[in-house]
């Protein structure tokens, strides 16, 4: 692929090709693996040259150039798409093409673009798929569709809008949200052409008036039998817009879906501003007691041929025990965060965590101390996996200069972060 960016690019070989250039912008190609993408000027002449390249290149390389899997995008005012069809023998035209999983438009791209996509996704977590995803991985891909599920748990019956109000209707979007027969229009009526009458930004708020129902006069009558046979009501109970914010965030679904949970008084201190999601998890889920212990895995019914601490082999692995009540692991805390010498019996992470919370520092410095203490919980976490699965076994000094190591790199993307490393009493590093 270096090689034919060099024929491409080559302004002195007798087929010079012509990139796309806008003030000192100039583009030509990109290429990921075998997929390559050519940007150029709409005439024959160009196309012609293109064409001499790549089969300079097919001759030098022995690639070729796959027709059938090919195709041309062509801007708006573009009016010679044939010609330059039959000169590059590529007879596929589009208006979006998909790149790397990404549809690419010369254009706004719309909502039904990213169809494929969604499908895509849809059925890698609905099925097994989804249960290979990392612990960081799963909160990501929540809070990726929180909205979605937010919208459907409000629903208390999927056959009726019973309980939204006109402003409840402004955010559900008419073929995507989970509004009608316990699914969405497109679960119901999958094989329509919606394009026709239905834009990507429609809104349930648009089809109706009051209420009755205000639909398109284009739209298919089974379709319309179908929607129309649904009742409306109107309510002035709770639903989506929020005591009537249309203009709700995130941060406002995120708030209504646990609304009912119970606090805990240590979730500022593992979810702060400054969190790493990869490490943090492993300490949420050492505080919910979610870790797979031998003690843990007991507990359920599943027989554990060796219960003992894999990082001392003196005590049967427990959360608390594993993490920081073990020799090992508060021998490298205590390398990380000198203070911790000063218990006389071993904390546990709970412990430790309001530990830390309580010292005479800048807010800064504690969150230096929080992102030690949570990297270590998750290097204590995998070094019991490497000693347990895989034979490995790394010492105490060790593992803290490795945890250190992390650290400072995660300083530094920190506005702080190097006034911070000088305040930490890290020696490992």
């Amino acid at each position: 692929m270096d090689a034919l960016s060099c024929l491409i690019e080559d302004n002195n070989h007798i087929y010079k090709f012509e990139g796309f250039h806008y003030g000192d912008f100039h583009l030509s190609h990109l290429s990921y693996a075998d997929d390559l993408l050519v940007f150029g000027k709409a005439d024959t002449t160009n196309c012609d040259n293109l064409m001499n390249i790549l089969n300079r290149f097919s001759c030098l390389s022995g690639l070729n150039l796959n027709l059938h899997k090919s195709s041309l995008l062509f801007p708006p005012s573009a009016n010679i798409s044939s010609s330059i069809s039959q000169a590059l023998y590529i007879h596929t035209c589009s208006t979006t093409i998909p790149y790397l999983g990404i549809p690419i438009a010369l254009g706004r791209t719309k909502l039904s673009d990213f169809y494929p996509l969604l499908d895509k996704i849809t059925n890698m977590l609905s099925g097994w798929k989804a249960k290979l995803l990392s612990f960081a991985g799963q909160p990501s891909i929540v809070k990726l569709f929180s909205g979605s599920i937010i919208l459907i748990r409000n629903f208390p019956d999927g056959s009726k809008l019973a309980t939204l109000s006109f402003m409840s209707r402004i955010p559900i979007a008419i073929l995507w949200d989970n509004w009608c027969s316990n699914g969405s229009l497109l679960d119901s009526f999958p094989h329509f052409d919606y394009s026709a009458f239905i834009q990507d930004s429609t809104t349930l708020a648009n089809w109706m008036d009051g209420c009755s129902w205000f639909l398109p006069s284009s739209l298919p009558s089974q379709m319309a039998d179908f929607i129309t046979s649904i009742p409306i009501a109107n309510s002035a109970s709770r639903h989506l817009a929020w005591e009537n914010n249309e203009n709700a965030t995130f941060k406002d679904f995120y708030k209504e879906y646990f609304a009912y949970e119970n606090d805990v008084d240590w979730a500022y201190l593992v979810w702060h501003k400054k969190h790493s999601l990869r490490h943090f998890v492993y300490s949420w889920m050492a505080l919910s007691n979610g870790l797979k212990t031998s003690a843990a895995l007991s507990a359920r019914n599943i027989v554990i041929m060796d219960l003992s601490c894999p990082l001392c082999h003196l005590h049967p692995e427990t959360t608390a025990h594993l993490l920081l009540e073990c020799n090992y692991s508060f021998q490298v805390i205590c390398k990380l965060i000198p203070q911790f010498t000063s218990f006389l019996l071993r904390p546990n992470i709970a412990q430790a965590f309001q530990f830390i919370s309580g010292f005479d520092s800048s807010k800064e410095v504690k969150l230096g101390l929080l992102l030690i203490l949570n990297v270590t919980v998750y290097f204590i976490w995998t070094e019991r996996n490497s000693r347990k699965f895989n034979g490995r076994i790394s010492c105490a000094i060790t593992l803290a200069k490795k945890i250190s190591n992390v650290v400072y790199l995660k300083l530094d993307s920190w506005k702080c972060g190097n006034s911070v490393k000088e305040k930490l009493m890290v020696k490992y590093h």
